[in-house]
């Protein structure tokens, strides 16, 4: 008969393994009806779970929407931060903006989940319409943009509206690309030589 000590591991591990299926089953559902098509109740069918599961770990779909944008932006910030803090600042402007754009050429539909699908209640002073993994993106990039600024390598007038220029640009691309109007290289491509002007719009400026 299994004790205490080897009961508790394995309901951790149980729960751990429900949660990662019905993120898995949300981001399908999502992705295939839409924010408003994506009910409890088929995300629920397509885990393999009961309805009332899902609220053992999310308070509704809003917040099952809210928690997988949030555990896809990790990884884009993990990739983020292993840029070397040594690279020249602008350099790191460059490979930061490049780092988006690519994590989101490499997997367009979790970046589609992370930034353009919203409740459509939400609003952009709704703290749930921006996660906290996103906000700590815009914070990378707003600090290295500032970095370079603080040394007079850019203008330093509007860091705050060049950080979200740059993902707002980083966006628009990936978006194309999902949209089936250009292939993977020709989108890197037209990234590159857009954070090019970019910077050197920033250096004029």
């Amino acid at each position: 008969m299994a004790d205490e000590h080897t009961i508790e591991p394995t309901r951790t591990r149980d729960a751990e393994r429900t949660r990662a299926a019905i993120l898995d089953a949300g981001a399908d559902a999502f992705l295939e009806h839409g924010y408003r098509g994506a009910s409890i109740r088929k995300v629920a069918e397509r885990a393999g779970v009961t309805h009332g599961t899902i609220y053992l770990y999310f308070r509704d779909k809003d917040d099952l929407l809210y928690q997988l944008s949030k555990e896809h932006f990790r990884g884009l910030l993990t990739r983020l931060r292993a840029i070397p803090r040594t690279l020249d600042p602008v350099a790191r402007i460059r490979e930061a903006f490049h780092m988006v754009v690519t994590y989101g050429l490499d997997a367009p539909e979790h970046y589609h989940l992370m930034l353009s699908m919203r409740p459509p209640h939400s609003t952009c002073t709704d703290e749930r319409s921006l996660t906290p993994m996103a906000q700590e993106i815009y914070s990378f990039l707003f600090d290295t943009i500032s970095y370079a600024a603080d040394r007079s390598l850019i203008g330093s007038g509007h860091v705050a509206r060049d950080a979200w220029g740059l993902l707002a640009a980083a966006h628009g691309i990936v978006e194309l690309h999902r949209a089936g109007t250009t292939e993977r290289d020709d989108a890197l491509a037209a990234a590159d030589r857009l954070v090019d002007v970019l910077v050197s719009g920033l250096r004029a400026s």
